[in-house]
């Protein structure tokens, strides 16, 4: 198990995101931005996953 101390400062920033985090869930975006968002963010993680498992391909090299 980790043992992880959490300073006052840290525990402040965990909460201040989590505020921001319930203040963005409560906003509906037009389907268009949310659909160009969700696949933005599925390429992202998708080159974040080749990059670990050794894949030279960078996200700067979107076309070939």
């Amino acid at each position: 198990m980790i043992k992880v101390n959490l300073s006052n400062e840290i525990l402040r920033y965990i909460l201040e995101i989590d505020k921001y985090r319930y203040d963005v869930s409560s906003v509906k975006l037009p389907v268009s931005i949310s659909d160009r968002l969700r696949k933005n963010s599925k390429k992202k993680s998708s080159y974040a996953s080749n990059k670990i498992e050794g894949n030279p391909l960078s996200f700067a090299c979107k076309t070939l």
